[in-house]
C-alpha cells in the first residue's frame, strides 16, 4: 500500500544524499487558564512521513515543472550549502566528544548520524548535542526567483535534489499560493500547445510551449518583483521561526516555575565560570553560572 511505497521512497532518498536534522520539539497541553499543564517532546509517526515522502515528491515535480515553463519568473527554494569555516568547526566539535564526523556532503553526514545512532542509541543525549551543532552549521534554505541565480545555485542541499518549492501549504505560506498561481498558467500553457494531440516529448512542441510561457509571462510579476516576493516571505518566515522559538521557551519557563525537572543532559561546552547543558528529553540547552549554582566551589588554578 502506501505505507510500503513511501518506506521504499524514504530509504532509496537516504541513500541518495538527503540530510534530515531531527531535533527535539515541545508540545504543551494548556489549562482552562491557558497556562501550560503538561509537555511532551513531538513525536513523528509512520502515518507522518508517509505524508512527507508524497508532499516532498509533489514539491519537487512542480519545481521542476514551473522551472521549465517560467524560467524567469518562477518562485523556486534552495538550500546553500554549509559555508566550509563553520563545517569545519563543526567536525572539530564533534572530534572532542570523540566522533569522527565526515563533513564531505550531506550524505556522508547523515551516514556518520546514523552510525552514531546505532553505537549510543537513538536517544543518546550525545546524539542530540550532535544534530544541534550540525543545525547550526547549516545555511538557512530560502525562496528565490528563478531568473536570479543560475540552475547550479538552484540546488537543496538537505534534500540533495537539483529542484525544490514549497506547493503542498498554500492555506498557511504565501510562496505556495504564488507556486499553485504558477502550475495552473503552466497547464493552461500545455493545452494550447498540445491542442493538435502532439507528444509533450515532440521538440517542436517543446519549443511553442516556451513560446506560450514567454507570452503568458506578462500576465504574472516580472522577475525582480517575484525577487521581492521572495524577500519578504524569508523575512516573514525566518521571523515566525523566531516567534515559535520564543513561545516554546516562554511555555517551558511558565511550567518550570511550577514543577521540578529531572533528567539526562549533556555538557555541550565548558568556559572558565559556566558550563552549558543541553537537556536529552526536551532539547532545551542553558548556560549554567558556577557562582549561581548551589553546592559548587570555584577554585582559581
Amino acid at each position: 500500500g502506501l505505507m510500503s511505497i513511501a518506506q521504499r521512497l524514504r530509504k532509496r532518498r537516504f541513500e541518495s544524499g538527503a540530510l534530515a536534522l531531527d531535533n527535539v520539539r515541545l508540545s504543551f497541553l494548556l489549562d482552562e487558564s491557558g497556562m501550560p499543564a503538561s509537555f511532551a517532546p513531538y513525536r513523528l509517526h509512520e502515518t507522518n512521513r508517509l505524508v512527507e515522502e508524497f508532499m516532498l515528491l509533489a514539491n519537487m515535480a512542480v519545481a521542476r515543472r514551473i522551472g521549465f515553463f517560467f524560467p524567469q519568473h518562477a518562485m523556486l527554494r534552495c538550500h546553500p550549502a554549509p559555508v566550509e569555516r563553520l563545517l569545519d568547526t563543526f567536525a572539530r566539535d564533534c572530534a572532542r566528544f570523540g566522533i569522527d564526523m565526515d563533513v564531505a556532503s550531506s550524505q556522508s553526514i547523515h551516514n556518520s548520524l546514523v552510525r552514531l545512532a546505532d553505537r549510543d542509541g537513538p536517544n543518546a543525549a550525545r546524539l542530540h548535542l550532535i544534530r544541534e551543532l550540525a543545525t547550526k552549521s547549516m545555511q538557512l534554505a530560502r525562496y528565490f526567483c528563478a531568473a536570479t541565480r543560475e540552475v547550479s545555485e538552484w540546488r537543496h542541499y538537505a534534500l540533495n535534489v537539483p529542484f525544490y518549492t514549497h506547493f503542498t501549504s498554500p492555506i498557511r505560506r504565501y510562496p505556495d499560493i504564488v507556486v499553485h498561481r504558477l502550475l495552473q498558467m503552466s497547464i493552461d500553457i500545455e493545452r494550447i500547445a498540445l491542442r493538435n494531440g502532439a507528444s509533450v516529448e515532440d521538440r517542436g512542441v517543446a519549443e511553442e510551449i516556451r513560446r506560450a510561457s514567454d507570452h503568458y509571462g506578462a500576465a504574472v510579476p516580472d522577475s525582480d518583483e517575484i525577487e521581492k516576493i521572495a524577500g519578504v516571505c524569508n523575512e516573514r518566515k525566518l521571523a515566525a521561526k523566531g516567534a515559535q522559538d520564543r513561545s516554546e521557551r516562554v511555555f517551558f519557563a511558565a511550567w518550570l516555575s511550577a514543577h521540578e525537572l529531572a533528567g539526562e543532559a549533556v555538557v555541550a561546552e565548558v568556559l572558565d565560570r559556566s558550563v552549558t547543558l543541553l537537556h536529552r528529553d526536551t532539547g532545551v540547552s542553558k548556560r549554567v553560572y558556577f557562582d549561581r549554582a548551589p553546592g559548587v566551589t570555584i577554585s582559581d588554578y
